[in-house]
């Protein structure tokens, strides 16, 4: 299996996202900043089934319960891996199986913000 080569031309021309993970302890403020966004581009993920500091939002809100439905969750919001064979998890045929699942016209493209919410002492491996 090969890589492809990216042509410089590509990465520039691709849109250019920032992306910051919060993390701190209870009580810092990362769900009083989540507050300040703007709520129609905005997803929360529940992983816990108890983002209850938000419920009063009305942002969309996705809470996959299995981990078949965290990688749909991840090929859906990241698209397919090329590196990947295309019949294969995270492949094309992985992806378009997501979007059908997730009946969404406009696709992971509408949100700029995703909020992932969960309790832990330890932080997320990324």
């Amino acid at each position: 299996m090969s890589s492809p080569i990216i042509p410089a031309t590509a990465l520039c021309a691709a849109p250019s996202r920032v992306t910051i993970l919060l993390h701190g302890p209870t009580g810092v403020g990362k769900t009083s900043l989540l507050r300040t966004l703007d709520p129609t581009t905005t997803l929360s993920v529940d992983v816990e089934a108890g983002n209850l500091s938000v419920q009063d939002l009305a942002i969309d809100t996705i809470r996959p319960r299995t981990w078949p439905e965290c990688r749909d969750l991840a090929v859906w919001l990241a698209g397919a891996n090329p590196a990947v064979p295309a019949d294969a998890v995270y492949g094309e045929k992985h992806l378009d199986e997501a979007i059908d699942k997730f009946d969404m016209p406009e696709g992971p493209t509408k949100y700029r913000t995703i909020d992932l919410d969960y309790h832990s002492d330890r932080p997320p491996v990324l």
